[in-house]
């Protein structure tokens, strides 16, 4: 039977975790030790439910991690793409785009296998620009779209556009390369998954590392990708 004070303590630790999307011992010691209490955290196996979310605890942080499909919390496609791009209204292939550059870099950090999910510290924009460039290249001219059906990526058409982009190491000039590198990676750093040193070294954060390891990333879902596009790459080259 669950009191009227553990569904209040659930509420008030859901509620808590709305407004700052993770909770401490030390931003709450006592909200914090509630969450494994047995009737409290029956009430919030309740709230991840029907809210669409998971509040999962990885190391000493507890986390609200929006599902895919909730619109309330997570972010719709328009609201994503002005998140990442403030400035004017953009097309779908730039939000496409800049999806695709995410993707790359979490394959970059994260396509270890079980315990060794991590498989570097950080990365330089300018390999970042040059690992994106060497991935695209091949789909840039290729008149097949069968990749796109398999990834469920516009890959064809990000190619295109990426290559139909000016190369130039100023991200302060719209629409380059690394202008959408710099764009992405602001709004990473935003949501606290990366650090940004030196303007031009990308760290990811320990939330980063803890979602990456425990939960966020669907690894198969990257290892598909990966597979097809070296095997494309493969075929490619073959009938070269």
């Amino acid at each position: 039977m669950y009191t009227l004070e553990d569904i209040r303590i659930a509420m008030r630790l859901y509620n808590y975790l709305l407004v700052h999307g993770q909770l401490t011992a030390k931003d709450d010691k006592e909200l914090y030790h509630c969450f494994t209490e047995g009737n409290v955290k029956e009430i919030i196996d309740a709230i991840e439910e029907e809210a669409q979310v998971s509040i999962k605890r990885f190391d000493d942080t507890i986390y609200l991690i929006p599902d895919v499909d909730n619109d309330f919390l997570g972010y719709k496609r328009a609201e994503l793409k002005k998140e990442i791009f403030p400035r004017g209204d953009l097309r779908n292939i730039d939000l496409f785009l800049a999806i695709y550059i995410i993707l790359q870099l979490t394959a970059e950090f994260y396509s270890g296998k079980g315990s060794n999910v991590k498989m570097r510290d950080l990365i330089q924009l300018g390999e970042l620009d040059e690992k994106v460039t060497e991935r695209l290249e091949i789909f840039s001219t290729s008149p097949s779209t069968a990749v796109d059906d398999e990834t469920g990526l516009a890959i064809t058409d990000i190619a295109k556009y990426w290559f139909m982009l000016t190369n130039e190491d100023d991200a302060t000039i719209f629409k380059t390369r690394r202008w959408y590198i710099s764009q992405v990676m602001s709004f990473l750093k935003k949501e606290n998954l990366i650090n940004i040193q030196d303007e031009t070294v990308i760290i990811p954060t320990a939330k980063f590392n803890r979602l990456a390891a425990n939960y966020f990333l669907n690894y198969e879902r990257l290892d598909d990708i990966n597979r097809i596009l070296t095997e494309s790459r493969g075929e490619e080259d073959s009938h070269a």
